[in-house]
């Protein structure tokens, strides 16, 4: 008995605090998610909603070109700040924001590409083909702003902070919804939609950053720091992640809209997006709890 010990009340807290926030984030996405899809079908029909649906499809599949480095990000903040390792941190995190700023352009040097030759690849109705481009074109200028940005969740990951990354995503939740109804009430159309939800991830994104700053008290993150052996080492772990996370895009997030897009219509992407929120409920209640 006497070598049982309690966890430490920090370390309780700490868990708590991480799992409250986590699941107050889940719980207000999930409810924007079905609330605010019947009032914005009406307003777009349903040919330019599935679009607007396809171009946040297509912006996800680009979410695979972080490779699992996010996670490595995760791993080795915590480890090497445990060690009090500082100079390797700093190698890793500025590393790892080279990568991420070069994904930014790759992403949006192919967003701008499919942008151009959507009427070819996707089933859209003539009359859509120049907001299908628009928002593609949207797509590709944000990612230059959210790639680099993005080094910041993981960050705050890896310093065991759920808690903040959980309020900024419930922040940028509220500000999607007030951005939403602003939409609705001026009876804009999709295009306004995502630049209006664009600049609420911008700012959420922005807000990370200053956070993860905070977090690290003063380790330098500068890109004339990043070299190819650091990146290989990340990348080792990184490379196993990777697999999993295409598992999950392929099998949960985005391939159905897709081939949709690319097979039928516009409009039936949104037909099918109405059924296949129940089944996404399901899975994010177990995700929640897990």
């Amino acid at each position: 008995m006497a070598n049982r010990r309690s966890a430490p009340i920090s370390t309780k807290r700490t868990l708590v605090r991480n799992t409250l926030a986590n699941s107050v984030a889940k719980i207000v996405q999930m409810a924007s998610a079905f609330v605010f899809m019947p009032l914005l079908v009406p307003r777009f029909g349903l040919a330019d909603y599935g679009i607007y649906l396809l171009a946040s499809s297509l912006s996800g599949y680009f979410g695979l070109m972080d490779l699992g480095v996010g996670a490595s990000v995760v791993k080795y903040v915590a480890e090497h700040r445990a060690k009090r390792e500082e100079r390797t941190l700093s190698l890793v995190l500025s590393t790892s924001l080279v990568f991420y700023a070069i994904v930014g352009v790759v992403a949006t040097v192919l967003l701008i590409g499919i942008a151009f030759a959507a009427a070819a690849l996707f089933r859209v109705p003539p009359e859509s083909v120049v907001l299908t481009r628009n928002l593609l074109l949207l797509s590709a200028a944000v990612s230059l702003i959210v790639w680099p940005t993005s080094l910041a969740s993981y960050i705050l990951m890896g310093h065991q902070r759920f808690d903040i990354a959980a309020y900024l995503s419930v922040g940028m939740t509220v500000g999607n919804i007030i951005a939403t109804i602003a939409v609705i009430m001026v009876n804009q159309g999709p295009f306004a939609l995502l630049a209006a939800t664009s600049a609420v991830g911008i700012v959420g994104a922005l807000a990370g950053v200053y956070y993860a700053h905070r977090e690290l008290a003063g380790v330098p993150v500068r890109p004339r720091l990043a070299n190819m052996a650091t990146f290989r080492s990340i990348f080792r772990f990184s490379s196993v992640i990777f697999v999993t996370q295409v598992a999950g895009v392929l099998i949960y997030q985005q391939t159905d809209r897709i081939v949709l897009g690319v097979f039928v219509s516009a409009a039936a992407i949104t037909l099918y997006e109405a059924a296949s929120k129940i089944q996404a409920l399901v899975r994010q209640l177990a995700g929640m709890l897990s």
